[in-house]
């Protein structure tokens, strides 16, 4: 299968896809379809891994909010060098454990580590116990 260059992989790459078609989307210059990719419930952990590290910050944040994305790949993220990246996991409570959002708590950036106490008082108050 080639690599489309059209909008048409911005649909593909949110819809149900084979693994193989989804790491070969992964791979597309436009930001677009790797973002969908990183968004799609199905992508393989080892897409999702590799995305995480991609140069566009709207990419890795579509990774931290991805629910099938691995904790060691969260626990990465939340040392990444975009703050809004940092911003989202500190907002995607209550699957978070509680070691990143501890982490989370204690940023360099003020925004960060507001939203990150934000999240871990409300948990508090509603009494779920975070891994």
């Amino acid at each position: 299968m080639k690599l489309l260059k059209t909008d048409g992989d911005l649909l593909r790459a949110r819809k149900s896809m084979d693994d193989m078609e989804l790491r070969q989307l992964s791979r597309s210059k436009n930001r677009e379809v790797r973002k969908r990719v990183a968004e799609n419930e199905n992508s393989p952990l080892d897409v999702l891994e590799r995305l995480s590290t991609d140069r566009n910050p709207e990419v890795r944040i579509a990774v931290a909010e991805n629910d099938n994305t691995p904790v060691d790949v969260l626990v990465r993220l939340a040392d990444d060098p975009s703050p809004e990246v940092r911003y989202t996991l500190a907002s995607s409570p209550p699957w978070i454990a509680s070691d990143i959002l501890g982490k989370l708590e204690e940023d360099s950036n003020p925004m960060v580590a507001a939203r990150a106490q934000a999240s871990s008082k409300y948990l508090k108050s509603l009494n779920i116990r975070i891994a």
